[in-house]
């Protein structure tokens, strides 16, 4: 990727972070009435993307070039297909716990476990496919 179009892509983020923050700040100033929960929403993306700007602002600015290569490419996929395959294996896991009774699974509850579990063996396959001689 090229320095400028990096530079071009976080003041993009930068903007629309911005322009979240902006929204989530100046609805309830206003007097406008929305849910509280969009709005926390918005306000922890728009914090997200904002903090992940900043780091790339500094990584840039540190001259820290982001190296791709095939090797770097194809632990992406082999950790992504590998997280995708254990999440598939919780689903069905927590299927059966919902189906035999042994907790009472809310949707929210569901979301939240896979949203955390894909993100946690994605690092960690990531990590442990880099790790081996032959990735």
């Amino acid at each position: 990727m090229q320095m400028d179009e990096m530079q071009t892509k976080i003041r993009g983020a930068f903007a629309i972070a911005l322009f979240m923050l902006g929204i989530a700040i100046a609805v309830p100033v206003l007097g406008y009435v929305i849910d509280p929960a969009i709005e926390s929403t918005f306000f922890s993306i728009a914090s997200a993307m904002f903090a992940v700007g900043i780091v790339f602002y500094w990584k840039m600015k540190k001259g820290v070039k982001v190296v791709r290569d095939e090797r770097v490419d194809r632990v992406a996929r082999k950790a992504s297909s590998w997280s995708w395959w254990f999440s598939y294996v919780l689903i069905a896991l927590l299927f059966w716990v919902q189906y035999l009774k042994l907790y009472p699974l809310t949707v929210d509850l569901v979301l939240g476990i896979m949203f955390y579990f894909m993100i946690a063996t994605y690092i960690v396959a990531q990590w442990f496919i880099n790790r081996s001689p032959n990735a």
